[in-house]
């Protein structure tokens, strides 16, 4: 992925509304596979503990899906809690550099699950290794890669609820 891209990936997200323009964020950007590693293995680590990070049972193993060691670039976003505005703020900004990225040509997927150990016991260490202003908190990671044509992403997604079940029309 080229750094024009990379940026035009960032802008996307710099640009986004926030409450009161406040624009709660911080980006980091990690190409290093050695970091993104050891972001994985300590999430891997925290869930044999007993915290599930969302998949199943404590001690199961997770199932196989495309995570961050997989991820040629990682975006980690960071955010306040000066306003209670600002984890939908990340959101937003989140999203948008996803879409952008999608339209450049790539793959995207966000995950929550690093903030587990990002803003757990370690927080200090991964904040100095991920440069992370004083005063924010992991809000989730963006990984972006190449689209691979030959995996099936739809029948192969999560189940989705029907329009019906999750939708009101008032009139």
């Amino acid at each position: 992925m080229s750094e024009d891209h990379i940026k035009q990936i960032l802008l996307a997200g710099l640009n986004a509304p926030s409450a009161l323009n406040s624009q709660p964020w911080h980006f980091t950007v990690v190409t290093n596979k050695k970091i993104l590693n050891q972001i994985n293995e300590a999430m891997i680590a925290a869930r044999t503990k007993g915290g599930s990070g969302g998949q199943g049972a404590p001690n199961s193993p997770p199932p196989k899906k495309l995570g961050l060691a997989d991820a040629p670039v990682a975006i980690f976003v960071y955010g306040t809690n000066n306003l209670f505005t600002d984890s939908f703020d990340c959101g937003l900004a989140t999203e948008a550099m996803s879409i952008a990225a999608l339209s450049l040509g790539y793959g995207t997927k966000i995950l929550a699950s690093p903030t587990i150990v990002l803003n757990g016991e370690k927080k200090a260490y991964f904040d100095q290794l991920l440069q992370v202003p004083e005063g924010y908190s992991n809000v989730a990671v963006l990984i972006i890669g190449r689209n691979d044509e030959s995996v099936d992403a739809t029948a192969g997604a999560s189940t989705r609820k029907p329009m019906e079940e999750k939708v009101r029309f008032i009139k």
